[in-house]
């Protein structure tokens, strides 16, 4: 039904799939593990931060695996050739990219793998080649705590405790466009699919779409907004719906022209993470409240994913969309097999089934006498209302 990968001895703060059987995952125990699944699931341990690994990316080849930590540095780590067994170490480290001077929170690499972007409390963002020597500065006059490269490797899109998002492009030298209009700290920022939207994510409860110009398009915002902070904002594979985590214990849905579609409604608290399926018209969000909610597009809840023991940092879909990894408060890294979470609805149809067969037979048997039901003296009969799977 689910794989719990054990190994880490803190909680894991991020978990990203390098392919459909292998997964890195980033722990606040200072490493990061490499994990091959399978029958026996395998993981290679890669240490050497001295504090919080807060990220981790890899390169669109899978090649190389960036991690960004709290120790202020971010190291770069490359497939070893030379190890072709299925159960040796495979990633050795190859660069210590050493640069910022406070805790780094975010990396990620361009659509091509040629560049590494890092954003850091110490007021920059970074810029690395594939190798990992540094290129570039970019300077901030507050925390960064997020980057994003366009799909087409031109801009860099950051998020600042300034409350503007800037976008950056190079044309012989760098040149910023500051977008204002939020009124607290932008927590996420990126890029739609075919990098013709920007979408921001801030403290003043709101999201708001950009085009690559600069020039606002709309504010999700409104009756039907966000009531507290935005912590995170995607587009659907085809990039045609938003979806935003808040802490106001829900996600949103909408349109890239900024029109409502729907809340998901059901959690007990934050609501960290967002996800698509790349495959399937599937929504993952992920909360502070130990579960994990599947939906549909147009809102409906599919399943409550059984509890958890702690809070859910993170989720996401392996590229096949068969396998969804979520990274837990309580050190572990939990798989779910979307075969077997289908079985869990077949469960729920058995279990109703057999609830309402009882339940007819009950009312319409003239012989059975009221206690006879429950083995109690409760007058009333039987019913079937919230029988399921337990969560």
């Amino acid at each position: 039904m689910q794989t719990t990968l054990t190994g880490h001895s803190n909680g894991v703060y991020d978990v990203s799939f390098l392919s459909e059987n292998r997964l890195v995952s980033a722990s606040a125990d200072h490493s990061l593990k490499v994990w091959k699944l399978g029958k026996r699931s395998f993981k290679q341990n890669l240490n050497g931060h001295t504090d919080k690994v807060w990220d981790v990316s890899f390169s669109p080849n899978g090649d190389r695996i960036a991690s960004a930590s709290a120790d202020s540095t971010v190291k770069l780590w490359e497939k070893d050739s030379s190890t072709n067994g299925s159960h040796t170490p495979d990633y050795r480290l190859l660069k210590n990219l050493e640069g910022h001077n406070k805790e780094v929170l975010d990396v990620s690499f361009s659509l091509d793998g040629q560049t590494i972007a890092t954003a850091s409390y110490d007021k920059t963002v970074q810029l690395w080649t594939g190798n990992g020597r540094r290129l570039w500065i970019l300077k901030h006059p507050d925390q960064v705590f997020d980057v994003s490269v366009s799909p087409d490797g031109k801009t860099i899109a950051t998020a600042s405790r300034d409350n503007i998002v800037r976008l950056w492009r190079f044309d012989g030298e760098w040149q910023q466009t500051l977008l204002k209009d939020h009124r607290d700290w932008v927590r996420d920022v990126t890029f739609s699919p075919n990098g013709q939207i920007i979408a921001s994510a801030s403290d003043d409860t709101t999201v708001k779409l950009w085009k690559p110009d600069g020039r606002l398009i709309t504010t999700l915002t409104g009756d039907r907004g966000h009531k507290s902070w935005v912590r995170s904002v995607a587009f659907s594979p085809d990039g045609q719906i938003i979806a935003t985590a808040s802490e106001d214990n829900t996600a949103k849905l909408w349109t890239i022209a900024g029109e409502y579609i729907t809340t998901l409604q059901g959690h007990r608290d934050q609501v960290r993470s967002v996800a698509f399926s790349p495959k399937e018209k599937i929504i993952a969000t992920a909360s502070d409240d130990k579960t994990v909610k599947l939906w549909n597009w147009d809102g409906s809840l599919l399943r409550t994913l059984p509890r958890h023991r702690d809070g859910i940092r993170g989720v996401s879909f392996s590229p096949d969309g068969q396998t969804l990894a979520l990274a837990s408060a309580n050190n572990t890294v939990i798989l779910w097999d979307f075969k077997e979470i289908r079985k869990l609805d077949e469960l729920d149809e058995l279990l109703t089934y057999g609830c309402k067969w009882l339940e007819d037979y009950i009312q319409t048997n003239p012989t059975m006498k009221p206690s006879d039901a429950d083995g109690a003296t409760n007058p009333d009969p039987p019913s079937c209302e919230g029988i399921s799977t337990p969560e």
